[in-house]
């Protein structure tokens, strides 16, 4: 339903490039070469290194374009990515993987370029992992090494196609993603974002790059990636005064937290051109709001969503159901919650136990079950569901009950004359039949 450009790539390339070397950033996302022109490409290019972001749930995906392009072409092969911080032996355990950062790239990945080909040096860069004639070395580091955002370049977008971007619910061409700020202080137990120390770019720094991007790439909507735009609220505030101030020509989305959000901010955020607010709601059920730690209040998210819709801004929700504790009466009131309040779009997933989580933790104290996300990498078994927890669901069911939400809410008159009057219904008209077309045959 579409495609977000690579920010983690764009990061590391612009790193590359201040380092003083030159790179190419290829996503097939957008760019969908069948192997052998990807290969050719590669050819073309003759890097002496290949880069790839890796993430635990997608592995093996990954390491299977790996293994392929190294068969074909022989260069060596440096991965990165948060999975780096949960599973470094078992992902050096794969021969095809040559290097492997922790943690935060920027030095550590300065020094492995300054330094490449000396296997000697190898052992004096904090944080790099490798491969040699006596085996595979990983080098600890400071995983809690905080670092000034400001001071990051911004990401190199002149490496992408920025007019193939966009997803379903975008309503301007080029469309691109930013990153404010990583890390959250909160502590939902489904979620590993915990284990990231949260940094925040100045407003000045961010605002920067929204007028580069307008200036650079014709960028006239933009997603903020970060988990909570609004956690430091002056900040938040800060940077609407300065698009506005610099007469910026931009619409935007945000993802926060419903306790995060008051009026005066939603209107000085409409002012600067925010037109949606994607909303981690999980549950429309106090108990399982409890459960998950998520230290919000039902009531609470029912006015500020109201308040939302109230000030013309398009809400959109995300949702769990099978969460701990899930029962009939508990997924009851989630589903009436859903259907009540004025959401424009909701995205509904299965609770996964995820690798980092206090609820995975919990689950393998609980249980005495194996890293079954260490074997995963490791290649021990095929992927699988884990089991949901305290329930009497299964995951099987879960997935039925998500396809009849889904029904139920976009195939609602309301919902379908809303996204007729905008356009998007006419637009992504083939995506939607399938879609729907997909949820009632299987």
């Amino acid at each position: 339903m579409g495609a977000i450009p690579p920010l983690n790539l764009c990061y590391i390339a612009a790193l590359i490039r201040n380092a003083g070397h030159d790179v190419r950033i290829l996503d097939l996302q957008v760019e969908p070469l069948s192997f052998e022109k990807t290969i050719d490409f590669i050819r073309g290019y003759q890097p002496d290194l290949l880069g790839f972001t890796i993430t635990t749930y997608l592995f093996h995906g990954v390491l299977t374009w790996i293994a392929d392009i190294k068969k074909a072409v022989a260069i060596p092969v440096l991965v990165g990515g948060f999975h780096m911080q949960l599973y470094p032996e078992e992902t050096m355990a794969h021969g095809a993987i040559d290097f492997a950062i922790l943690g935060y790239a920027g030095e550590t990945l300065k020094q492995f370029l300054d330094h490449f080909g000396d296997t000697e040096y190898y052992k004096n860069i904090p944080g790099l992992c490798y491969r040699d004639g006596d085996g595979v070395h990983i080098n600890g580091c400071d995983k809690a090494h905080a670092f000034d955002p400001d001071l990051l370049p911004f990401p190199a977008r002149d490496l992408l196609k920025n007019e193939r971007y966009g997803n379903f619910i975008c309503t301007r061409k080029n469309f691109t993603a930013i990153l404010t700020g990583i890390g959250c202080p909160f502590h939902c137990k489904y979620c590993a974002s915990t284990l990231s120390r949260c940094l925040m770019r100045s407003p000045a720094n961010v605002v920067d790059e929204i007028e580069a991007c307008c200036r650079d790439y014709g960028i006239r909507e933009i997603d903020f990636y970060d988990q909570s735009f609004t956690i430091n609220r002056s900040r938040a505030i800060a940077i609407c005064e300065e698009i506005i101030r610099r007469k910026i020509d931009v619409i935007w989305t945000i993802r926060t937290r419903a306790d995060l959000v008051d009026e005066a901010l939603l209107l000085i955020m409409k002012k600067a051109g925010l037109y949606r607010i994607m909303y981690g709601i999980e549950s429309g059920d106090q108990e399982i709001l409890d459960r998950l730690n998520k230290s919000e209040k039902r009531a609470d998210i029912e006015r500020v969503v109201s308040l939302t819709q109230r000030h013309g801004i398009a809400v959109f929700g995300f949702f769990m159901f099978g969460c701990p504790g899930e029962t009939p009466e508990t997924l009851q009131r989630t589903k009436e919650f859903i259907l009540s309040m004025p959401f424009d779009e909701i995205q509904v997933t299965r609770f996964t136990l995820f690798p980092g989580t206090a609820f995975y933790s919990e689950y393998r104290e609980r249980t005495g079950a194996r890293d079954y996300w260490a074997d995963y990498t490791l290649g021990r078994h095929a992927a699988e569901r884990l089991p949901l927890i305290d329930t009497v669901y299964t995951p099987e069911t879960i997935e039925r009950e998500i396809k009849y939400m889904y029904l139920r809410f976009y195939i609602r008159p309301r919902i379908l004359w809303k996204k007729l009057c905008n356009g998007s219904l006419i637009k992504n008209f083939v995506q939607y039949s399938k879609a729907v077309l997909d949820m009632i045959v299987n």
